[in-house]
């Protein structure tokens, strides 16, 4: 499973959804309907290539005060 550094506390249920799902898919014990909630999860929490691709990150402040206006 990837880090996925945008995520807070606020996402503390879906990502307790997902470590099930996840842990099921491990034993073999997943079937198509939690494969489903998985992927769905998954999208939620923008882990899948596709979703990963509209996460912005905040880029590093500038060492120097006034930085950004002289770009």
């Amino acid at each position: 499973m990837p880090t996925l550094p945008w995520l807070n506390a606020s996402h503390r249920g879906i990502v307790s959804i997902t470590a099930i799902l996840a842990a099921q898919l491990a034993a073999g014990t997943a079937g198509v309907p939690a494969l489903q909630l998985l992927r769905q999860c998954l999208n939620s929490l923008c882990a899948t290539p596709v979703s990963a691709s509209k996460v912005m990150m905040p880029t590093a402040p500038s060492s120097e005060p006034g930085e950004e206006f002289f770009d």
